[in-house]
């Protein structure tokens, strides 16, 4: 493990905060276990229009993939409650016939402190939640990203000692007829075309930097464009993200937007990978159609574990940064894909609907092509700033010649207005700069990360059969295991993103249907409280290589936790086995346990031959197992003063301590417009806000220090 100082250990335990500040950033949680047959069903019957009709003059590429439909269900008047141990539960389901997948809109979400809310299909494969109350916005409004299948589940879990749950209501449902999440070709999860090229088969390392900047954007529930995060010349990881004006052209798309962030194949040629990072809802700040840009600002910060990279710009023309070109983008609403041209782009006109030279045209790309569903994706210089955003062309697999590129240059300043122009917010200062570099905030933290194991010097690994017909001690046998488990102690406070799993087995006559589950438990003596899981089907891993599995959260573990997998024997073609060490003299030395007729054991004990082991498996974490302890102290309630603000150029945030803390600040007006945004780490007692931007009135005052949330009302009198 790496030597960290005590400022910086602090620094990440309190970034563990940041996975539960944000709107569709999800807080762990797990349907409730109660039978699915018996839920109340809403059945929707929907015919898409299967001609689907794009610009034939400009050649567009956003795509719509869903019909939507309009409805009013909320737990007052629909569906079912029943009470779960200390909690009532309440359950709606959604059915689309034929629907590939569905995503709805909640048109009233205000849920009370401790209320959560789960969207999932009836198997769980796919499973969003727990939105809770850290997800509420003023405009009451929350989109999500789809969910396999046609049918889904609501569920909301309200502890019994709350009285009131908040608000929810369902207003919007989207029905996929384009199949975004099938399975087709070759077994892989793939809808572009085959000539595309997975943005994880490229060996540059500043592509595979660029690819973290760029997102898939689905808005007003059935359309699919690409984006970019930007940088802005304050370098404070303001969440803006610019994609074409023709698919967020207004506040209502911006508004409806899910940006999903880190899509992408695990690895080259590889299959599908996960939608689970998304953030629901943005502003917009500036757009122009013709020019065809639009600015927004998200909703909420990119959490750490999104791996966000703010992008670099370069808003001049300057044709030493123009001798080749790329694009990263996702086609059909596939995993990003790259495009490269090893020629100048060609500064043009792109019909008579833009404005005069407003865009840059690749002639023919070297490598890949865009399809329907590239649109806004960022076109890269050959110093990795972004110079342009896909409007739309010519270019496929047969002829990928001639698309378009809306201008940063173009987009700067042509317009005067600042809702017409990326000068007023990506310089926001005004310093004059028109390059500048990308940004990775999170650099520093994710770099402190690493692996550790309980595997000791001189201890080897292999893989054993229990015998010839019986199967493997850490996999399918004939004793049906279907769970293992490693065991780890922390004296201190960790954060867990994952940990690297080596296989040692893997063969399904169907390896795109099976699958094993990794989990996550504490307890004292054994796995007792499962704090996460998540499915990886057979084909997103490989055999005899050690593999990184990670979970959809970063957790704060301290104590006894333990790591492990769940295997399934529904098809009695799959081998699935982990590498172990080899066998150890000592019983007390083994630190795997096994869940057999119900019952968690070491796994030594479930074999009449004591087979003593350790599991192949290395957590990946931040901060010391053991070192000194760190205690992160108690967060009170801060004060804002002065209240009336009486004529003052400022207003004052007195945390009333010392303790170094994760702030994330916003302020609304009465009509829930966001006037200010910030996100910070501070050690100090207190912190000034200038008000030389605010008008009188009375504001929204949300502070959200490390992972508890405050509301205040501010009222300025100036």
């Amino acid at each position: 493990m790496k030597t960290k100082t005590f400022i910086i250990a602090i620094l990440f335990l309190l970034n563990l905060g940041i996975v539960d500040l944000f709107s569709q950033i999800t807080k762990n949680a797990v349907p409730v276990p109660n039978g699915d047959k018996n839920i109340p069903a809403y059945i929707v019957h929907v015919k898409p229009k299967l001609e689907r009709k794009l610009s034939e003059t400009r050649h567009l590429k956003n795509l719509e993939f869903a019909e939507v439909v309009e409805m009013n269900i909320t737990p007052k008047t629909h569906g079912e409650w029943f009470k779960y141990n200390d909690k009532r539960v309440w359950r709606q389901k959604l059915i689309s016939p034929e629907a590939y997948s569905i995503n709805v809109t909640f048109t009233k979400f205000r849920l009370e402190k401790g209320v959560s809310v789960l969207i999932y299909n009836p198997s769980k494969s796919d499973v969003l939640g727990g939105l809770t109350y850290l997800n509420n916005k003023p405009d009451l409004t929350l989109s999500t990203r789809p969910i396999q299948g046609d049918t889904i589940i609501i569920e909301m879990q309200v502890p019994l000692d709350l009285g009131e749950y908040g608000e929810l209501e369902i207003g919007k449902l989207g029905h996929d007829f384009m199949n975004i999440y099938d399975i087709l070709k070759d077994g892989q999860y793939a809808r572009s075309g085959d000539c595309n090229l997975d943005v994880a088969c490229s060996e540059d390392e500043d592509i595979l930097t660029s690819k973290n900047s760029v997102c898939r954007i689905i808005f007003n529930n059935r359309e699919l464009c690409t984006g970019t995060i930007v940088n802005n010349t304050n370098q404070n990881s303001k969440p803006y993200v610019i994609t074409a004006n023709h698919c967020l052209s207004d506040s209502s798309d911006a508004q409806s937007a899910v940006f999903i962030f880190d899509y992408e194949s695990p690895f080259c040629n590889g299959p599908d990978g996960s939608v689970s990072k998304s953030v629901s809802g943005s502003t917009l700040l500036a757009t122009a159609k013709k020019i065809d840009f639009s600015l927004v600002e998200l909703s909420e910060d990119i959490p750490v574990n999104y791996y966000p990279y703010y992008s670099g710009w370069n808003a001049t023309e300057d044709r030493e940064d123009l001798t080749n070109t790329y694009s990263i983008h996702h086609p059909w609403g596939d995993v990003k894909k790259l495009s490269v041209d090893n020629d100048p782009p060609i500064s043009e006109s792109y019909s008579a609907y833009y404005e005069e030279e407003s865009h840059w045209r690749i002639a023919e790309w070297d490598e890949g092509t865009t399809e329907r569903g590239s649109s806004g994706g960022p076109l890269f210089d050959n110093s990795n700033r972004l110079i342009g955003g896909l409007t739309g062309g010519e270019a496929d697999c047969y002829n990928p010649v001639n698309d378009y590129y809306a201008k940063i240059s173009k987009a700067w300043d042509f317009y005067s207005d600042t809702i017409m122009q990326l000068k007023y917010w990506l310089d926001p200062t005004n310093t004059g700069i028109k390059k500048i570099d990308g940004y990775d905030p999170n650099y520093e933290f994710m770099s402190t990360f690493s692996t550790v194991s309980n595997f000791k010097s001189g201890e080897t690994i292999s893989i054993e059969q229990i015998n010839e017909v019986s199967g493997y001690y850490t996999g399918h046998n004939t004793y049906q295991i279907s769970q293992y488990a490693e065991k780890f102690e922390s004296e201190n406070e960790v954060i867990l993103s994952g940990f690297y799993l080596n296989i040692a087995k893997l063969s399904s006559a169907d390896p795109s249907r099976s699958k094993i589950k990794i989990k996550l438990w504490q307890g004292e003596t054994k796995p007792e409280e499962l704090v996460a899981e998540k499915i990886y089907l057979f084909n997103q891993l490989a055999e005899n290589q050690e593999m990184f599995l990670e979970f959809d959260h970063f957790f704060n573990l301290k104590g006894t936790f333990y790591i492990g997998y769940e295997i399934f024997y529904e098809n009695l073609t799959d081998t699935f086995a982990v590498f172990h060490t080899d066998i150890l003299e000592e019983i007390n030395n083994t630190t795997t346990y096994a869940y057999v007729n119900g019952e968690w054991d070491f796994l030594a004990e479930e074999f009449p031959w004591k087979f003593k082991s350790k599991l192949s498996i290395s957590p990946y974490l931040s901060g010391e197992l053991s070192s000194e302890e760190i205690e992160p102290g108690e967060i009170v309630e801060p004060i804002l003063y002065p209240n009336p603000t009486s004529g003052r150029d400022h207003f004052t945030i007195n945390f009333q301590n010392n303790l170094i803390k994760l702030v994330d600040l916003k302020l609304y007006d009465l009509n829930g417009i966001l006037i200010l945004s910030e996100n910070f780490i501070t050690g100090d007692l207190e912190h000034e806000i200038n008000l030389a931007k605010f008008n009188r009135g009375i504001y929204l005052c949300k502070i959200v220090v490390n992972n508890e949330q405050f509301v205040k009302k501010l009222v300025v009198t100036k």
